[in-house]
C-alpha cells in the first residue's frame, strides 16, 4: 500500500518524485484512511498546504523553514540555541527530518496525530 501510494505521486508529480519525506507522509494516512483516499490527502498536502515546496531541490521553502526554526529558537530559548551553536550543532541538522515529515519520522505516533490535527485545523 505504501509503495502504491508514493509510487502514484511520484508519477503524478514527476518534478518531486520520490523522496523518502513522502513515505512518511502516506504512511501516516494510510493509518487513518484506504489508499486511494489516503493519495488524494497526500496530493492536497503537497499543493494545497504548500508542502510540495519542501522538497523541490530547486525551491528555497525548505531553506526559508530552517532559517525560520532557527530563528525562532533563537528567541524563545535563547540558552539552547547559544547552547547548540557551541556545539556546533545547527537546527537544520534535526528540523528538516521534523519538517519533511510533518513529525512522523522521529516522534511517536500520538504526537505526531496531535501535530497533524492541529495542521489540518489551519
Amino acid at each position: 500500500l505504501l509503495f502504491n501510494v508514493a509510487h502514484a505521486y511520484s508519477v503524478l508529480d514527476a518534478e518531486v518524485g520520490y523522496s523518502q519525506g513522502i513515505n512518511f507522509l502516506a504512511a501516516v494516512l494510510l493509518l487513518h484512511m484506504r489508499q486511494e483516499h489516503a493519495f488524494w490527502v497526500l496530493v492536497q498536502l503537497m499543493r494545497r498546504y504548500r508542502l510540495r515546496g519542501l522538497f523541490l531541490s530547486s525551491s528555497p521553502t525548505l531553506a526559508v523553514a530552517l532559517f525560520k526554526v532557527d530563528w525562532l529558537m533563537a528567541r524563545t530559548l535563547p540558552a539552547l540555541h547559544q547552547h547548540l551553536r557551541e556545539q556546533g550543532v545547527d537546527a537544520s541538522m534535526f528540523t528538516s527530518e521534523w519538517l519533511l515529515t510533518l513529525f512522523a519520522y522521529a516522534f511517536p505516533l500520538n504526537f505526531t496525530f496531535r501535530v497533524w490535527d492541529a495542521f489540518f485545523v489551519k
